[in-house]
């Protein structure tokens, strides 16, 4: 009975110094009885031929000395399981990838760029959301196809080490005996998505912008003309004191001194807006504007999120004529009805107002303005006290106050009398969102980038007897089962006293071809084969 065992032999002279063989000779095996060998001949000669080539064999094995296949092809099993392949230079799944990364980047970009897009998801909610969902599905592309490019690097370009192998398939930075360049790439590879969800983070502080109908949003009509500023309706007061101090302070802090030397902020050189209602024309004009209605302002303020906000654009008129008919009595009254003498009411605001031009200001440039501001903010204020408009929407169709007492009148209304009227306003809501910066959009594209590297050097590396299969299966489908002994003691730690190498053999014939793995000393310096394009291996 005979037994068969891998012996090495030299390289021969004619062939590749790097290329090794090996031979399957029978062992001899003793009977229970002499110690002959009953499988060959007990002549003398050729017992003696039979320890010479032992001894020739021991001779020419040492710790460099590579136990690898034979060139000729090993046939498979008849009970063999696997799916003998031609490696491809580009996989389906490889493919996928890149084309799930490319539209995420794409999505990302336009949840950025375009302004309808990114106002309707808005910074503090959804675009956030959106962004940090799509980053997390470019690193998963990434990472599917990253450990292939690494795995071909190390078995092109490494030390072939069965430890850089098991870490790089198990993505552990910690591995033991991993190499240091592959702590770094792994460790960066773990980093880069965490760096990432942070850093789109810092591109804060951008807005988007959308104009729309206020109707379909608040779904109610949108009424302007001389109402009272939201949270002051309702307060009873009926003298216009209170109306007149609120809408001229923001007037008043702007154009006063700034400092101790009495120095005076320029006039304006175009039209400009203080407060709420007050719009400065030039330097002897000032316009008191209309105003939203106050619950339609509190409406949409209590709908506004932080940092959002509403710019109202209405047409106003902006010149009238005195050559049509005489208005209704109805609309004579709100400037010659008696109620809206003014009289000692306003002398104490009107002195406070004015006084500082008869003493410290009087050679101020504001001197006009002030005039025109302080008599058109005291006439409207004493209306708004007085007829009623200071409400809210259940005074709209109220009957002003110095209407309702006078017989030769049939009531009309605040909207009759042009106290107020419904608008077809224009609303611009901006919403703050994530800038529109270059470096943003880089942040955003880093990962379907390097995705696209990772593929190229892959397809650039396709001699490396290794794809995208390469895993426990391949290994041990392809290995040495004798080279397996010196992994003993690792069945249940996975760890190795001592880096131990991974060769990679290959062998073709025609248009199949085999691979064969064997673990060895990293001592050895065998280099790993080479793949033949359109060759399947096994």
């Amino acid at each position: 009975m005979t037994t068969s065992q891998w012996t090495p032999l030299s390289p021969c002279s004619s062939q590749d110094p790097d290329t090794w063989f090996t031979e399957m000779q029978p062992i001899p095996t003793l009977d229970s009885h002499g110690g002959e060998d009953i499988s060959r001949s007990s002549s003398p000669s050729t017992t003696r031929q039979i320890g010479e080539r032992q001894r020739v064999n021991a001779k020419h094995f040492s710790s460099r000395t590579p136990l690898i296949r034979e060139p000729s092809l090993p046939s498979l099993p008849p009970n063999a399981t696997g799916v003998p392949t031609v490696k491809n230079r580009l996989y389906i799944k490889d493919l996928l990838a890149a084309a799930i990364s490319l539209v995420c980047f794409a999505l990302s970009f336009i949840a950025v760029e375009n302004n309808e897009v990114s106002w309707r998801l808005g910074q503090g909610t959804n675009q956030l959301v959106v962004l940090g969902f799509l980053l997390s599905i470019m690193n998963l592309c990434l990472g599917s196809v990253a450990p292939t490019l690494f795995l071909l690097l190390e078995a092109k370009f490494g030390s072939s080490t069965l430890q850089n192998y098991d870490g790089i398939l198990r993505n552990q930075v910690l591995a033991s005996k991993l190499g240091k360049v592959w702590r770094l790439v792994l460790g960066t590879m773990l980093a880069l998505p965490i760096f990432l969800s942070v850093a789109y983070k810092r591109f804060g502080g951008g807005e988007s912008s959308k104009v729309f109908n206020p109707t379909a949003y608040t779904g109610n009509t949108s009424y302007y003309g001389m109402f009272a500023p939201p949270g002051l309706q309702f307060l009873g007061e009926r003298t216009g004191i209170m109306f007149f101090a609120n809408s001229t302070l923001p007037f008043l802090v702007a154009t006063s001194s700034t400092d101790d030397t009495g120095a005076e902020p320029p006039l304006p050189s175009q039209e400009q807006s203080y407060g709420y209602n007050i719009l400065l024309l030039n330097n002897e004009s000032t316009a008191i504007l209309d105003i939203p209605q106050p619950d339609y302002v509190s409406s949409v303020q209590g709908s506004l999120a932080i940092g959002e906000s509403w710019r109202l654009t209405a047409p106003v008129l902006l010149e009238g004529s005195c050559n049509g008919n005489v208005l209704p009595y109805a609309k004579q009254l709100i400037i010659t009805d008696i109620n809206f003498f003014v009289g000692y009411y306003y002398m104490p605001s009107l002195i406070q107002f004015l006084g500082p031009f008869a003493t410290t200001r009087n050679g101020s440039v504001w001197n006009y303005s002030y005039m025109a501001t302080g008599i058109a903010a005291m006439l409207w204020s004493r209306i708004i006290a007085v007829e009623g408009a200071a409400g809210g929407a259940a005074e709209i169709n109220a009957t002003p106050f110095w209407v309702a007492g006078n017989n030769s009148v049939t009531n009309p209304t605040l909207e009759d009398v042009g106290l107020i009227y419904p608008i077809n306003d224009k609303v611009v809501y901006t919403r703050p969102t994530l800038r529109k910066s270059r470096w943003l959009y880089l942040v955003l594209g880093t990962q379907p980038l390097l995705l696209l590297v990772v593929i190229l050097l892959s397809i650039s590396l396709y001699s490396t007897p290794l794809s995208n299969g390469f895993g426990m299966i391949a290994i041990l489908s392809g290995i040495d089962r004798i080279s397996l002994d010196s992994l003993g003691g690792a069945a249940l730690s996975g760890e190795l006293a001592t880096s131990m190498k991974l060769a990679i053999q290959t062998s073709e014939k025609d248009n199949t071809g085999s691979i064969g793995y064997q673990v060895m000393p990293t001592t050895n310096h065998l280099r790993n084969g080479k793949l033949e394009t359109s060759v399947v291996y096994h």
